[in-house]
């Protein structure tokens, strides 16, 4: 869809058609510096509005058009809006055009896209001329077309598990001890080379990574698992690496429902094959809860985190907080 001129204030926003009953992508292609009523076109903003219920994960990406690869996504710079005028996140909280922000209630929600890519930006909701820039960031505002990219997941307890909503429906509570059935340690390693990422691996893996890839170092013990389904309450755990550019080297773990998502819609993750099974989070028998996290720094990367350390991760603004991803030992 192609963005329209006249939808330089909140009031005369594009409605994406985005709302919070389903999973659901769109794209617009818009241009800063279109609107000729303003004595500086750098000075141009265009807005777009969503609904979004609470828990609902919005995501989001500018590209500027007839650039490298390497720099599409460094040209443009856009704001969260929620509908009482405070700024959700902005261009200062991320290094690239990708985005993502949980939203915290139902509510009507806009994004600003502007020419002002990792910089600060003055303007208030009630803006209505949008000649609200500070003029000392001068000519590191641009101007030109872009592609903006939405994503919403709806994350309501009825709709089924997607990609970043990984927690499957739970199946009756089984009160034996499931604890005793995981027996197979899981180590975690952070990339050094991706600042942030983490992979995660069985005894034999962690033994190969420890003696050669250095650039992975080990955290420790993470979690423990089984490598064979010896309860009917078990599900597959399968594991895949994003291959999409500036991602290699990261993984992601996906319940059996997620796996079949992944498969049919993103290509750009490839399968690795079974990794280990596990529980749904909730089911208790000596089993704890553990949590997915995307960085927000590098959309497509993850990191699962046990109850001890899930209330610092959460803290830190730079991981996205998507969710119960399975109960294993820990």
């Amino acid at each position: 869809m192609t963005e329209q001129q006249h939808n330089d204030t909140l009031a005369n926003a594009i409605n994406t058609g985005i709302n919070s009953q389903s999973n659901i992508n769109r794209t617009f292609r818009g241009e800063i510096g279109d609107n000729y009523f303003l004595a500086d076109l750098r000075d141009d903003m265009d807005f777009y509005r969503f609904e979004g219920g609470g828990g609902d994960r919005i995501a989001w990406k500018v590209t500027a058009d007839g650039m490298p690869w390497y720099l599409a996504d460094l040209n443009f710079g856009s704001i969260l809006y929620g509908s009482n005028g405070n700024i959700l996140k902005n261009s200062t909280q991320n290094t690239s055009g990708s985005y993502a922000f949980i939203l915290p209630n139902n509510d009507t929600y806009y994004i600003a896209v502007w020419g002002g890519h990792n910089r600060p930006f003055s303007g208030t909701f009630n803006d209505v001329n949008p000649n609200v820039f500070p003029r000392s960031i001068g000519n590191a505002v641009k101007t030109g077309t872009y592609t903006l990219s939405f994503e919403l997941f709806d994350n309501t307890p009825n709709f089924p598990s997607t990609p970043v909503n990984p927690q499957p429906p739970l199946p009756p509570v089984n009160p034996g001890n499931h604890r005793s059935k995981l027996n197979t340690n899981m180590y975690r390693f952070h990339n050094q080379n991706r600042p942030g990422t983490y992979f995660f691996a069985g005894p034999d893996e962690a033994a190969y990574v420890r003696a050669n890839i250095p650039s992975f170092r080990e955290d420790g013990f993470a979690f423990q698992v089984a490598v064979s389904k010896t309860d009917p309450l078990m599900q597959g755990f399968y594991r895949f690496q994003n291959t999409a550019p500036g991602r290699d080297g990261t993984y992601l773990f996906a319940g059996e429902q997620e796996a079949a998502y992944i498969r049919a819609n993103i290509p750009s993750f490839r399968e690795e094959g079974l990794a280990f099974f596990a529980y749904s989070a909730g089911i208790g028998g000596g089993t704890m809860d553990f949590t997915r996290f995307q960085n927000a720094l590098t959309p497509g990367t993850y990191l699962f985190t046990g109850p001890s350390e899930t209330a610092s991760v959460m803290s830190n603004p730079n991981f996205i907080r998507e969710g119960f991803a399975f109960a294993a030992g820990g």
